[in-house]
């Protein structure tokens, strides 16, 4: 049985929380959902951070893009870890901390959890996040339970080690039930309608059905299996079609732009060099197109550019230029130095862009320092 928690959206007879915004913009068919009742599945993509600490991030909307081109009548809902003074509040009024902001529905409510892991430090928030909400902590009690299931992804999954028992000799217990590594993009949506079709059976069954789907899709790792892992990879260039969620916050007047994939470096103190291979660029025609239907989206006024490097891109200064035709303000963060010094004419245009501080990388330093780090 759903249990809405009403305490969230009536501010006026409880203490303030600091995402009130959320839980009084959003109601239960925000983001496009279907009346709850009528969704083909549920999801609850959930951060391991505070919504203060993650709005500038895409994860929980690329997530979100992915999901809804697969099902376009599924409920996908947004839950992130509460602030310090937030958790005494959420605790008194008996909200669970996993929770949707829209639905105001606890986690154990939906079909499938989706956790977004971005760095090591927040799978500390992982056991309190369940304990609090009601679910086992092991995998093997979830599904004795009939619990949903919960699977991590995201940039740290491959550092996510310290959540899993050795699956050899029998044992192969887990915080979560299965594990996505690697680039997610063409894939996650169909990833998620095979996890949503998932009914609730034995610990075996569950293990067989993950199983199956471990066969068929790259980077896909039950976690009491004993196998061999694909690194999944972007099937495509092309961007979702589904317009992406805006999340009533500071940020909501802007949108993130991915345009390349991976990394061309090997810099020794790197995790992203060595795990996002091989590195590829969209093409300028499919980021300024991209670039145009984010603006009749969302009415953003600034557009951020993702890239690990974003002057790698062959075409950075045309697309500086033309994205200002479209948006207010270009935001554009880490850059290489070498490219910087090498390429005529990009410095003053990003000055001319307003980009006011630069963030280098160690190629700035000496020779030997460069050798040092494997930088070229």
């Amino acid at each position: 049985m759903s249990h809405i928690h009403s305490a969230l959206k009536e501010a006026a007879n409880r203490k303030p929380l600091a995402i009130d915004g959320l839980y009084l913009t959003h109601g239960e068919e925000s983001f496009g959902n279907p009346p709850w009742a009528d969704a083909s599945a549920r999801f609850l993509v959930a951060r391991l951070s505070p919504f203060r600490d993650v709005e500038r991030s895409s994860p929980h909307a690329f997530l979100y893009r992915e999901l809804r081109d697969a099902m376009p009548d599924a409920y996908i809902d947004f839950s992130f870890f509460p602030q310090g003074r937030d958790r005494t509040t959420l605790s008194e009024l008996g909200v669970p901390f996993l929770h949707g902001v829209a639905s105001a529905r606890g986690g154990s409510d939906f079909d499938v959890v989706l956790i977004s892991n971005a760095y090591t430090l927040e799978l500390v928030n992982l056991p309190t996040l369940l304990v609090n909400s009601g679910f086992a902590l092991s995998r093997k009690e979830r599904a004795r339970h009939c619990q949903p299931l919960i699977v991590l992804g995201g940039s740290n999954a491959f550092a996510s080690a310290a959540l899993h028992e050795d699956p050899r000799g029998g044992k192969g217990d887990s915080f979560v039930d299965a594990v996505y590594f690697g680039e997610g993009e063409g894939s996650v949506g169909r990833l998620g309608a095979a996890l949503a079709a998932i009914h609730v059976g034995t610990e075996r069954d569950r293990e067989c059905a993950l199983e199956k789907i471990a066969d068929d899709f790259n980077g896909f790792w039950p976690t009491h299996a004993i196998r061999a892992i694909t690194q999944g990879r972007a099937t495509g260039p092309a961007f979702p079609e589904s317009p992406p969620p805006v999340l009533s916050g500071e940020e909501a007047g802007t949108v993130r732009l991915e345009i390349t994939f991976g990394c061309p470096g090997f810099c020794s103190f790197c995790f992203e060099g060595w795990e996002r291979k091989p590195y590829r660029e969209r093409s300028f025609d499919d980021i300024m197109a991209e670039a145009r239907r984010l603006k009749r989206w969302t009415g953003a006024d600034t557009v951020e550019v993702a890239s690990y490097n974003f002057n790698a891109h062959e075409r950075v200064v045309d697309l500086i230029c033309e994205l200002n035709t479209v948006f207010n303000r270009v935001n554009f963060m880490s850059q290489r130095a070498d490219i910087l010094a090498d390429t005529p004419g990009l410095i003053p245009m990003e000055i001319a862009a307003e980009k006011r501080s630069f963030t280098i990388g160690v190629e700035g330093i000496s020779r030997r320092a460069r050798a040092y780090f494997n930088k070229e």
